[in-house]
Parts: structure tokens; C-alpha cells; sequence
């Protein structure tokens, strides 16, 4: 909403103290460039109050530029890296683990990581350009996630190794690498007991460690089904 005449502008959920909630892995598709836009578009109108969505309002022309502007310029810098790539044929993946986020922008106060993570604009600008297939081949016409995981722990030497490792990676850190391993060994057995109480371990360490709130819900949410021996709790017999 623009009020001319009294020089305000409210932007809604445009601008929210952190990092722009442009990704939530739990929503349609959003626009990244459009977002940015639509920030450039305030900052011509030469507001002096600026209301936002959640948050304190900002007062004076040169602080709401400043903080416009730079949200803008972390918007645009992370579409113009991902389409670069996914311009030159790099699967989703790789994309994720080389667009370089802006330290200096995400530490300040009006775009901290706190609701999305960054890594999740990667994602949305990758849906919103290259459709729901992630470069990867196998991906494409996948097996079931039981098929596959069975065979991976033939291979491994049995569920009690996978459970072991897994629990080792977390306790060094290694969250990801951890959950891959778990996940693995959950599809291969859903409702093996060990098995979901070092899914519980592991999911919450690694939602303990994330400053995005979204990012650390979702993940607390897999702890605590296995909590309840359950995938997800929205789960039903």
C-alpha cells in the first residue's frame, strides 16, 4: 500500500526483518525476481515511513533505501548466480552447494536468516525456471525410496552399520550426511525401533543448529515423530 500524500509506504510480507520468506519449502511457487522488483519500485516512490509486514516500522528516505536496496540486491544476486548455472546445465544440487550467499548482507539486522534459508530462493528460482526435475538422471523415473534403500543396506553390511554411522556423523557434526544415512535406513524398515530413536537423535541435532526457523520446525518435526515411531506426524493408520 502506498499513501502519497503522507509519504508511507506498508509493503505487507515484502519486506519482514529477515531474509525474504521468497522460499518456504512448504508453499506454492514464488518469484524472486518480481520480489526484488517490486523493492525498487518502493524505493522510486521516495517513501519516508515504511511499515512492514512484521517487524518496526523504518522512518527517513536514506535508511528505507538502505535497507530496500540491499534486500533487493540479495534477491537478485542469488537468481542471477542460479540461472547462470542452470544456464550452463548444473543440476540442482550442485547449484545449491555454489551460489555464493552474501555474508555481509545476511548480517544485517533486517536480513538475518531467521525464517528462510537462503538456500531455499535457490530452490524456488530452480522451480520457477526448470520445472520439478532436479538434474539428477536417476531421479527422473525413481524406484521406490524402500526398494532403493533396501539394496543400499545389502550392501552396507546391515541396518545396525547404517544406524551406527549415522549416529557417528551427528555427533561430528555431519547433520546431512547423518540424515541421508537414516533416512535410508527408515525406508528400509519403517518401523524399527533402533531405528527411530536414533532418528530422533539425529533430527534433533541437527534442527538445534539452524537459524532459520522454518528449516528448524521441519526438522524438530521428524524428530518428534520418531518420538511417536511415525515418519511425519500428520501420518494416520
Amino acid at each position: 500500500m502506498h499513501i502519497p500524500e503522507e509519504k508511507i509506504i506498508a509493503p505487507g510480507d515484502l519486506f519482514i526483518w529477515a531474509v525474504p520468506n521468497g522460499g518456504n519449502p512448504q508453499k506454492v511457487q514464488r518469484y524472486i525476481s518480481d520480489w526484488a522488483d517490486a523493492l525498487d519500485h518502493m524505493i522510486e516512490l521516495k517513501p519516508e515511513i515504511l511499515l512492514p509486514g512484521h517487524g518496526f516500522p523504518i522512518f527517513g528516505n536514506k535508511r528505507i533505501t538502505e535497507a530496500l536496496s540491499t534486500t533487493s540486491e540479495f534477491l537478485t544476486s542469488i537468481e542471477t548466480q542460479t540461472l547462470e548455472m542452470m544456464n550452463k546445465g548444473k543440476r540442482l544440487n550442485e547449484i545449491i552447494h555454489s551460489v555464493k550467499i552474501s555474508e555481509e548482507l545476511t548480517k544485517l539486522p533486517w536480513l538475518r536468516p531467521v525464517y528462510d534459508d537462503p538456500e531455499f530462493l535457490i530452490r524456488m528460482v530452480w522451480r520457477r525456471y526448470g520445472g520439478w526435475w532436479d538434474g539428477e538422471y536417476d531421479r527422473l523415473l525413481p524406484a521406490s525410496r524402500s526398494e532403493e534403500s533396501k539394496i543400499w543396506i545389502e550392501l552396507s553390511g546391515g541396518l545396525e552399520v547404517i544406524i551406527k554411522k549415522a549416529l557417528s556423523l551427528s555427533d561430528d557434526g555431519n547433520d546431512k550426511l547423518a540424515a541421508h544415512l537414516i533416512e535410508t535406513a527408515f525406508y528400509s524398515d519403517e518401523t524399527n525401533q533402533k531405528v527411530h530413536e536414533a532418528r530422533k537423535i539425529i533430527y534433533n541435532n541437527f534442527s538445534s543448529k539452524q537459524e532459520s526457523s522454518m528449516a528448524r520446525n521441519i526438522l524438530n518435526h521428524a524428530s518428534i515423530a520418531s518420538g511417536q515411531n511415525k515418519r511425519d506426524l500428520a501420518e494416520t493408520d
